[in-house]
């Protein structure tokens, strides 16, 4: 019976003299002759003509912004500045040392259910201004003291106790206005470098994408630094290479890498 009946559904052809009545069909069947019948008249690929109105614009008249912004070439240097694959390598291995242990830290006091602080107030998250002031080191201010800095809102050295009581989405918002001060020339990639090293070294994989979007930015911004530099300043070169070599091969943003 079963098979009767998916004979009579899927195999069994129409008359060639079949035509649908008028009224509703009566059952089942019928209505399967009918959904056969109407087949007949529809091409195997159905293509729909572009409207006459569209056909003379262009793609490129009617495109919105892209999602993705596009690639910008990375700002060329000295050849004297440039490291080698064995440098870029030891670079890699020395800091995926450092990230282990800090897991292994994070990962302890997790487990412990210590806090890992010692209890001083943080700025908000969005508090710029405090934050610029404990990341960017005044020139004509004092040796600032461990006790200082994020009680008195002045310069911090980075510590792995700061950094792992800050969320993931707060150290993006840092990035971030790393990005915004040094694009507005109130600092640089060299004097927020130990910051920028200490919170790479704290990310957690996968990034989030407004992470990724950041570290490219600062990526840039320290080719740009390193471009400008004299030759004779090859220590600095060292350090804008350190950002450019960690984003570009441990978090495999490869085409902003110096080459091998």
């Amino acid at each position: 019976m079963g098979d009767d009946i998916m004979e009579v559904f899927f195999t069994q052809p129409l008359p060639k003299n079949y035509r649908p009545s008028n009224s509703p069909p009566m059952d089942g069947i019928e209505y399967l002759r009918r959904v056969q019948y109407e087949s007949r008249s529809y091409p195997v690929v159905c293509v729909a003509p572009p409207d006459k109105q569209f056909r003379s614009i262009r793609i490129d008249d009617c495109a919105g912004p892209s999602y993705l912004p596009p690639n910008q070439k990375v700002a060329s240097c000295d050849k004297s500045f440039l490291p080698t694959i064995d440098w870029q390598n030891q670079q890699v291995a020395d800091f995926s040392d450092v990230r282990h242990i800090i897991a292994i830290r994070r990962e302890c006091e997790k487990e412990e259910g210590r806090c890992i602080y010692d209890g001083k107030v943080l700025p908000e998250k969005y508090s710029e201004e405090a934050w610029f002031k404990i990341c960017v080191r005044d020139p004509n201010a004092p040796e600032p003291t461990p006790s200082d800095g994020i009680k008195q809102k002045t310069y911090l050295e980075p510590s792995v106790s700061v950094l792992l009581e800050l969320s993931q989405d707060f150290l993006s918002s840092l990035l971030e206005f790393f990005v915004e001060w040094i694009t507005k020339k109130k600092t640089s990639v060299l004097c927020l470098g130990k910051w920028i090293y200490s919170i790479l070294a704290c990310l957690e994989i996968p990034l989030l994408p407004e992470m990724c979007a950041s570290l490219r930015e600062l990526s840039r911004l320290a080719a740009v630094e390193r471009a400008q530099l004299q030759v004779d300043k090859n220590n600095n070169a060292k350090k804008l290479n350190l950002i450019i070599c960690l984003v570009g091969r441990y978090f495999n943003q490869l085409d902003l890498a110096d080459p091998a």
